[in-house]
């Protein structure tokens, strides 16, 4: 009787790891490396942390390894994101006018190509940041989005004396998410490290920007889709 429980355990545990194997793979790439990153960051099997470097006029933030095991287009790689301060020891406005992203291996020491870096997104909370100055009619108005750096534009900086205002103890969401369009023979590891310039207050005022957001529409031919506006 023993063995014939033991045995239908054994049945039952092999059918629940076929059916998940089954559910598994009839996901979407995108919802296949979340399950992926949590196993990997829940059993430590590689950093799991973000990590801050913090200096008088920028900070770098590390991300968690992505773990690059597929072809991964626009959207579908592994990813993580935080919400994070530049300095919450203390409450300073500054004004952001930088925004960078790299690709490094996943020891930190080597650059690699930013083929591998999908996007970066950077975002305020809106509830947060219009109350410190009293402009609650503006909560839930517009996307909380900063800005966003993507394949192909990985670094940018706002025109001189203009800048995006926030406070050094304000909470800012960071989403990053790796990109792999041609790597299929290896397995791999990267991490990407953000950096963020900014002014304070103190050295000098710079003009406040708020961020909006713009629609686009183009002309569509049916006949010849694949012409572009001239």
């Amino acid at each position: 009787m023993k063995f014939l429980t033991l045995k239908n355990i054994f049945i039952l545990l092999l059918l629940v790891v076929i059916i998940g194997l089954i559910y598994f793979k009839s996901l979407q790439t995108r919802h296949q490396e979340l399950i992926k990153s949590k196993v990997y960051y829940s059993f430590g099997l590689v950093d799991s942390e973000w990590k801050k470097d913090l200096s008088d006029n920028k900070v770098t933030f590390t991300t968690p390894t992505f773990v690059i095991s597929n072809i991964y287009k626009s959207m579908e790689g592994p990813k993580s994101d935080t919400y994070i301060a530049i300095d919450d020891t203390k409450e300073e406005l500054l004004y952001l006018t930088s925004f960078k992203t790299n690709a490094f291996s996943s020891d930190e020491k080597r650059r690699m190509p930013n083929d591998f870096v999908c996007h970066t997104n950077f975002e305020y909370r809106d509830g947060e940041h219009y109350n410190r100055w009293n402009f609650t009619e503006r909560i839930n108005q517009t996307y909380p989005r900063i800005t966003s750096i993507s394949n192909g534009i990985e670094e940018f900086e706002l025109p001189d004396g203009f800048g995006f205002p926030v406070f050094s103890n304000e909470r800012i969401l960071l989403n990053a998410q790796a990109l792999n369009h041609n790597v299929t023979d290896s397995t791999f590891k990267v991490k990407h490290k953000i950096e963020i310039g900014f002014t304070k207050d103190t050295d000098k005022r710079l003009i406040p920007l708020q961020p909006k957001t713009i629609f686009m529409m183009f002309p569509f031919d049916i006949d010849n889709p694949f012409v572009g506006p001239t």
